[in-house]
């Protein structure tokens, strides 16, 4: 009468925010743009983030619905809205910041080894992101970004740009995975001793 086998879950739209070097792109991507098989892109790329190196195809292939668009910086362009939007390319991602809990949960899931976190300020293209990395080691007083993955969770995130002029102050983020080839570089804010 009952089905014991457990009932595959019905996937989700995820609100996912893309934070480039020059925009601030907000949307909804649909299951079959994150989707591969069973697992979705950020599960892939917490195991194997080689295919980040060529460029981020698999970021590519996603595509945004009912987007929001708006310049970060000091550009003259206006927030638009657009009925779609496709990244052409990773090399000016910054951030990928999960805007629901869906989202939030599976970034969160695929990334559960980075657990330890360290107080740090982060420059990354024309931002300083200050927040909580988190490591997968609870021995290091500093991320090891060469050896981890190329993107990298932070939670509590306050992000501001740079620029003069700009029009991103204050931004903050529960959490987000950030692109590791754009750092400049970390400072790690040192713990207390007490």
């Amino acid at each position: 009468m009952f089905n014991s086998k457990k009932q595959p879950t019905s996937r989700m739209p995820w609100a996912i925010q893309v934070l480039t070097t020059e925009y601030l792109i907000d949307g909804t991507v649909q299951p079959g743009s994150y989707m591969s098989g069973n697992s979705n892109v950020f599960e892939h790329l917490a195991k194997d983030d080689s295919w980040l190196q060529q460029g981020g195809v698999s970021f590519t292939a996603m595509t945004w619905t009912e987007v929001h668009v708006q310049p970060t910086g000091n550009l003259s362009m206006p927030a638009q809205t657009y009925p779609f939007w496709q990244l052409m390319s990773y090399d000016n991602v910054v951030a990928f910041i999960p805007n629901d809990d869906a989202s939030k949960a599976a970034f969160q899931d695929a990334f559960r080894n980075y657990k330890h976190p360290l107080s740090a300020d982060v420059f990354s293209g024309p931002y300083r992101i200050r927040g909580a990395f988190l490591s997968q080691s609870a021995n290091r007083l500093t991320p090891q970004l060469a050896t981890e993955n190329s993107l990298f969770p932070l939670q509590d995130a306050r992000i501001e740009s740079l620029l003069p002029g700009a029009s991103l102050t204050g931004m903050q983020a529960q959490w987000l995975l950030l692109n590791a080839f754009l750092l400049h570089g970390v400072r790690v804010n040192q713990p207390s001793q007490g």
